[in-house]
């Protein structure tokens, strides 16, 4: 029985540090960001490990990538944090997906402008 207590207490912990250390991996789609995020919350609720609501949404936020930061300051400004879910989050920034995209080609063309002459 300690056995089974020690191997949940670590798993939680393991968890948590996922959750701590969650990232946008660079290329990702807005959708596979959402999934591995979603995958994440899933675990944590078999375990029964409790966040409030915007703790989570603050967390999706604010781990996407700087092209989303104009979108993540509008859901930010509108949005109620307390009773949103990423769900609908995810929903209305998948609005403005192909937006971000054009804020992300901008900015590596402006950094590198041989990736303009690439990308055509």
């Amino acid at each position: 029985m300690q056995g089974t207590l020690l191997t949940k207490q670590e798993r939680e912990c393991k968890i948590y540090d996922e959750f701590d250390k969650f990232a946008y991996k660079k290329g990702e789609t807005l959708r596979d960001f959402y999934l591995r995020f979603s995958l994440l919350l899933n675990d944590m609720n078999i375990y029964n490990m409790k966040l409030e609501q915007f703790q989570v949404n603050t967390m999706f936020l604010n781990t996407l990538p700087p092209e989303w930061s104009k979108f993540v300051t509008d859901v930010k400004l509108v949005r109620d944090f307390h009773t949103t879910n990423i769900d609908q989050l995810h929903a209305y920034l998948g609005q403005h997906e192909f937006l971000a995209n054009k804020v992300r080609l901008m900015h590596e063309c402006n950094s590198d402008p041989l990736a303009l002459v690439a990308t055509h």
